[in-house]
C-alpha cells in the first residue's frame, strides 16, 4: 500500500486518540473538583498534588490504551483498503501487499496473496478468464466453462492438456479425469492445424472432422484461439452433426426440387411443340392439352409444397377455416391419380361409405395432405401392386387410410419419414423421385386440423398411412 496513504491515515487516527485523551482528562479533572467540593475537603497544596497525580496516571493509562487502539485501527484500516483495491483487475498483487509492522493480519494477508498469485500462474484457464482470474477467483472461470455446451480445452505449447471442461470430455468420448496433462494428439487429430513452420503449438484456424464414439457418429468443428497474455491456446469443440445433416438435406432438396420442376416443364414444352406442329390432328391435340394440364397441376403442387415449407419454417402455416366436402375431394383425387396408376400398372381403388361428412377446415390444405400421401403410395408401389384409399367416420371423428403393397418402410426410417427433406437410403426406393416434403406437410396440415397421422409398415409388405380428424370438426 502507498506510504503517503498510510501516513495520512495514521495522522487521522493519532488526532482522534489525542482528542479522546483530552476529553478523558477534562472529565476526570471536573469529577475530582466536584468531589472535593461535595466532601468539603480543604484545598491544600497536598490536595492539589494528589489531584495532579491522579490526572497524570489517568493520562498515562489513556495514552497506553490509545497506542494499542491506534495500532489495531491502523492495521484494520490498511487491510480494508487493500481488499477494496483488489476489485480493480489492473492492480498487481505486489501493490496490495502490506507492511509487516501492521501485525499478524498483514502477514496473513500477504501469504494469501502469494498463494493466489502462484495458483494463477499454474492455472492458465484462470489466467485466461480476465478479471475473474485477476481477482484471484479462477474457480469461477472453471464453473462458467463447465456450464458451456461447447467443449473447451486449454493446451500448452507442447499440446499437453492443462484444462478441460465436461462438454469436451463428452464430445471426445473420454473420462474427464484422464485428460489432465494428456497429449492432445492422443485423443484428437489436430494435424491439419499444425504450424507449417514447425513451431510448437497450433495455428489459429478451424477444421471439421467426423468422429465415431461407440455406435454414435458425430461431426465436430474444432477451432483454435490464442490465450491472451499466456503461452496457452484455447481449443473449442462444437458438435455440428445436426447442422451438417440439415445442410446436406437442403442440398439434396435443391437437387430433387430442381428435377421436380424441370420434368413437368420439359413435358409441357415437348407436348406444346407437338400441338403446334402441322401434322397434329384433333385427337393428338386433345392428348397434348391433357398432358400439359396435368403437368401444370404437377408444377403447381411442387411450388405449393415449397411455399408451405417456407410458411412452416416461419411458423406461419395457416389454416383457412371453411367447409370441405370430402366426396368432392376424393373424386378429385380419383380423377387425378387414376390415369397415373394405370400407366404404372398399379390397381387404385377407393373404398368409401355411402355418405361422407363435411369437414370444418381448409379445403386446399386437406386436399394437399391426402394428395401427398396417396401420391407416395402409388410412387413406391411396383407394377402389379395395389393402392387402396378408404374412409370411415362416426361422432368421434373420421379416419382416412391409404394402404399399399409397396416396398414398405423400415423401423429406422419410420422414425424419420416425417422430417423435412428426409429421403430413405433403401435401394428398393432409390428410383422414386421427390422433394422429401410430402409427408412433412401432410403431418403439419393434419396437426393444424387438430388431428394427426400414423404409419404402420413392414419392409416388403407395404404400408398403411392413417390420417384422422376429430369429431368436433365434422359437420354431418
Amino acid at each position: 500500500m502507498g506510504i503517503r496513504f498510510l501516513r495520512e491515515r495514521e495522522r487521522t487516527i493519532i488526532g482522534l486518540i489525542a482528542g479522546v485523551m483530552g476529553v478523558v482528562v477534562i472529565v476526570i479533572g471536573a469529577f475530582t473538583w466536584l468531589y472535593i467540593d461535595a466532601a468539603g475537603l480543604p484545598r491544600t497544596p497536598q490536595a492539589w498534588v494528589e489531584l495532579a497525580a491522579i490526572g497524570v496516571g489517568a493520562l498515562l493509562a489513556v495514552a497506553l490504551l490509545g497506542r494499542c487502539v491506534r495500532k489495531r485501527m491502523l492495521s484494520m484500516s490498511a487491510l480494508r483498503e487493500a481488499v477494496l483495491a483488489s476489485e480493480n483487475a489492473k492492480v498487481a498483487a505486489a501493490e496490495l501487499e502490506l507492511s509487516d509492522r501492521f501485525g499478524r493480519e498483514a502477514i496473513a494477508w500477504n501469504a494469501l496473496l502469494g498463494r493466489l498469485d502462484a495458483g494463477a500462474r499454474r492455472d492458465p484457464a484462470g489466467a485466461a478468464a480476465g478479471k475473474v482470474a485477476a481477482a484471484g477467483d479462477g474457480r469461477m472461470a472453471a464453473t462458467v466453462c463447465s456450464a458451456l455446451w461447447q467443449g473447451v480445452l486449454v493446451v500448452g505449447p507442447s499440446l499437453d492438456i492443462r484444462y478441460a471442461n465436461s462438454a469436451a470430455a463428452m464430445l471426445l468420448g473420454v473420462d474427464l479425469d484422464t485428460l489432465d496433462a494428456k497429449p492432445l494428439n492422443e485423443i484428437l487429430d489436430v494435424s491439419p492445424l499444425a504450424n507449417e513452420s514447425g513451431d510448437s503449438g497450433l495455428r489459429r484456424g478451424t477444421m471439421e472432422l467426423d468422429r465415431t464414439v461407440g455406435e454414435a457418429s458425430t461431426h465436430l468443428r474444432v477451432s483454435v484461439r490464442d490465450g491472451k497474455g499466456s503461452d496457452a491456446q484455447i481449443v473449442v469443440i462444437e458438435d455440428i452433426t445436426q447442422l451438417h445433416a440439415a445442410e446436406e438435406a437442403r442440398a439434396n432438396f435443391i437437387a430433387h426440387a430442381t428435377h421436380e420442376l424441370r420434368t413437368p416443364l420439359t413435358n409441357m414444352r415437348l407436348y406444346a411443340e407437338t400441338a403446334l406442329g402441322d401434322d397434329c390432328d384433333e385427337a393428338m391435340l386433345g392428348t397434348c392439352l391433357n398432358v400439359i394440364n396435368q403437368e401444370v397441376r404437377r408444377l403447381e403442387r411442387v411450388v405449393s409444397d415449397m411455399l408451405s415449407v417456407s410458411e412452416m419454417e416461419a411458423g406461419a402455416l395457416s389454416i383457412q377455416e371453411g367447409e370441405a366436402r370430402l366426396d368432392q375431394l376424393f373424386e378429385e383425387l380419383r380423377l387425378e391419380f387414376d390415369q397415373q396408376a394405370r400407366d404404372k400398372g398399379v390397381n387404385l381403388s377407393f373404398t368409401l361409405p355411402a355418405k361422407l361428412p363435411v369437414v370444418r377446415g381448409d379445403r386446399d390444405k386437406l386436399l394437399q395432405a391426402y394428395h401427398n400421401v396417396l401420391g407416395n403410395a402409388i410412387k413406391y408401389t411396383p407394377n402389379g401392386g395395389t393402392v387402396t384409399l378408404s374412409a370411415d367416420w362416426d361422432e368421434n371423428g373420421m379416419n382416412v387410410s391409404v394402404r399399399d403393397t409397396g416396398v414398405g418402410i423400415s423401423e429406422a426410417d419410420r422414425q424419420k419419414i416425417f422430417e423435412r427433406f428426409y429421403r430413405t437410403d433403401d435401394v428398393r426406393a432409390s428410383g422414386a423421385q421427390g422433394t422429401g416434403l410430402g409427408l412433412t406437410l401432410a403431418k403439419e396440415i393434419m396437426l393444424g386440423h387438430e388431428g394427426g397421422i400414423d404409419v404402420d409398415s413392414e419392409p416388403g409388405k407395404g404400408s398403411v398411412f392413417t390420417m384422422y380428424i376429430p369429431g368436433g370438426r365434422l359437420v354431418a
